[in-house]
């Protein structure tokens, strides 16, 4: 049948569904562009070729002679690349971006790596303006104390506030050194509040009243840390989900403090020289293990009211009183520790109940597993335990004689 012979009704139909046929087809593509563009601006938006990189020398020489200036300038996702130098001042870091240290000092002919052994000879020729350091004022001297971490140092400014303050998601900080000019311990080295997904990687912090300490924090990665002579070494309170690993701590009150802290992880971290090298206070649900608590003056780990925490395979080392010990706490898991030469190896007392104590060595401690009359319902199995008394004395008064 032709068309033109069709009733103008019929004719009136078809060109409608033509029509309707057309915009169907048209409609697909139109949302494969828009769907497309979407695309495209995200891209762009997330790519880290964008991201710039900033260089601080406290010489004046690169970008910024100041940190917290080239903080203060860059945009989320940003580099701050830190040269080798002093820095007095207290730095606040408030969005996501990188501040690293570099192993070297800045100069207009190019880095100077200080671990080269030909740094400064007649291959390699530094002028005496490319390594003279900024200083605040002529009364303060040299501060460098050991190359082996880094050589870019941070030194508080206000010794009283926190070296490195850190309250956004997504930072990472590595490298640096930050020690205090006084003559006592105070001030925080880097304080993460309300911080999330942040990373602190082979920083080196020393005199300070606490090296790193974590407030109300989640899913952060601490990891090579070295930590010397801090009053408590490592901090974390209200914190969850973080996972502490390979960080060594020496000499203070607390080697890793977790307050009120859950579902951490610690992997073979080392604290050596404290009153006690690992403190759980209030804390549930943490998973220790392969760590090293060694020479410490009171216990390697100390668990006060603490929950459903695990302790597996760490080694428990010379401690001067109590290798283990569990105060008023319940459904803990002590497995595979190896606990030696303490005095105490392993304690439960002031009521810590239901807790499961198995596979453990308790080698030449002067008292192997103590359990208090009022710590009820423990299951406690397979522990091998070889005691060591050559005389009346513990082997500590024997030390000191």
């Amino acid at each position: 049948m032709r068309r033109k012979n069709l009733p103008k009704r019929t004719k009136r139909i078809q060109r409608t569904l033509e029509y309707v046929k057309k915009d169907k087809d048209q409609k697909p593509k139109v949302f494969s562009c828009f769907l497309l563009t979407f695309c495209c601006f995200l891209l762009i938006a997330s790519n880290p070729a964008l991201a710039k990189t900033l260089t601080v020398d406290p010489q004046g020489l690169a970008d910024f002679c100041s940190i917290q200036a080239a903080v203060d300038q860059a945009q989320e996702g940003d580099t701050v690349l830190v040269y080798a130098g002093e820095y007095y001042e207290n730095v606040f870091v408030g969005k996501r971006l990188a501040l690293i240290a570099k192993n070297t000092f800045f100069s207009s002919g190019g880095e100077r790596n200080l671990n080269d052994t030909n740094f400064g000879s007649s291959e390699v020729k530094v002028t005496e303006s490319e390594v003279q350091l900024q200083q605040v004022n002529t009364e303060k001297t040299a501060f460098f104390k050991d190359f082996s971490a880094t050589n870019a140092f941070l030194l508080p400014a206000d010794p009283a506030k926190p070296a490195l303050e850190i309250r956004a998601g997504n930072v990472t900080v590595r490298d640096f050194t930050i020690q205090t000019r006084e003559s006592k311990r105070t001030g925080v080295g880097i304080l993460l509040s309300g911080a999330k997904n942040c990373t602190l990687l082979n920083n080196m912090i020393m005199d300070m009243k606490r090296g790193i300490y974590l407030y109300n924090c989640t899913d952060c990665f601490l990891e090579e840390n070295d930590l010397r002579s801090n009053l408590e070494a490592l901090v974390l309170e209200n914190s969850s989900s973080n996972l502490l690993r390979r960080n060594c701590m020496e000499w203070g009150k607390n080697g890793v403090y977790l307050k009120a802290s859950d579902e951490n992880r610690l992997f073979e971290n080392r604290a050596e020289g404290f009153s006690s090298g690992f403190r759980l206070e209030e804390c549930e649900r943490n998973i220790i293990e392969s760590n090293t608590a060694d020479c410490n003056n009171l216990e390697g780990f100390y668990l006060l009211k603490a929950k459903e925490n695990q302790l597996r395979n760490n080694r428990v080392i010379e401690n001067f009183q109590y290798g283990i010990s569990l105060e008023t706490s319940t459904g803990n898991t002590l497995a595979q520790n190896d606990v030696q030469d303490n005095i105490q190896g392993i304690t439960l007392k002031a009521a810590s109940r239901e807790n499961k104590v198995y596979d453990n060595q308790l080698f030449y401690c002067e008292k192997g597993l103590l359990v208090s009359e009022d710590s009820t319902e423990n299951q406690i199995y397979n522990n091998t335990i070889r005691l060591w008394k050559t005389s009346n004395k513990s082997w500590l008064e024997e030390l000191l004689d």
